[in-house]
């Protein structure tokens, strides 16, 4: 049996640590070890292969931040679409920051995307931001392409909410929008219908992307609510 905290530790990097607590300020540093992720996915295959993964996630709250990165990696690699959600719910309530939030992005979402969207649309209206956020970062992952559709624009837009990770991943999707379906997104933008920070920041974000074209760019820097 693998003692995983024991091997977190074996792994430990101070530097790394440093650079983790800064990139993420929320993060208590007694409760990160330093821990290069490169190295927690080769730990999450050894313990995901030894089956030891569904005992690991049955220990809620973990202690650090490392473990519920490893927690994430586990729920991504669950192939079944039910047990995925079912864990994924179990384990909303114990995230505590944006980066444990974003590595959930499991591959089983875009194999049943009917059941997903119902799901997200549950996620969205959730009094916890951090299942909000893993709602709206599943329109951008899921639902940005393909499987876009006009109306989601407006699902996304009518979140009314004052948390600032929300609201980060609100701009996240409207920029990606505005890279696949510039026609729809643009409108938003011309008639002012987000919220005045939402809408800068969009555009900020989108100056800052390199996947939109320089003449995109001069265009939007140009439609700033001032």
């Amino acid at each position: 049996m693998i003692n995983i905290i024991t091997e977190l530790f074996e792994l430990q990097d101070g530097e790394h640590k440093i650079k983790r607590c800064s990139a993420i300020p929320s993060l208590d540093s007694n409760n990160v070890i330093g821990v290069k992720y490169s190295d927690l996915h080769k730990l999450g295959d050894r313990i995901f292969k030894c089956g030891e993964a569904p005992d690991f996630m049955s220990q809620l709250p973990h202690k650090y931040f490392e473990e519920n990165c490893l927690h994430a990696y586990f729920i991504n690699k669950i192939g079944c679409f039910d047990e995925c959600v079912a864990e994924i719910v179990k384990f909303v309530p114990y995230i505590d920051n944006w980066f444990v939030c974003d590595l959930i992005n499991p591959s089983t979402f875009r194999k049943y995307p009917d059941d997903t969207f119902y799901y997200v649309c549950d996620w969205i209206c959730s009094e916890i931001p951090f299942a909000q956020r893993i709602g709206i970062n599943t329109m951008a992952n899921v639902f940005s392409q393909e499987l876009y559709d006009k109306s989601h624009i407006r699902l996304i837009n009518n979140i009314v909410t004052d948390d600032y990770y929300v609201k980060l991943a609100k701009i996240r999707y409207f920029a990606e929008l505005l890279i696949y379906h510039y026609d729809d997104m643009i409108m938003y933008i011309y008639l002012c219908k987000l919220d005045t920070w939402i809408h800068n920041e969009t555009i900020n974000k989108c100056l800052k992307s390199s996947r939109i074209p320089q003449s995109v760019k001069s265009h939007l820097s140009q439609l700033k609510i001032k």
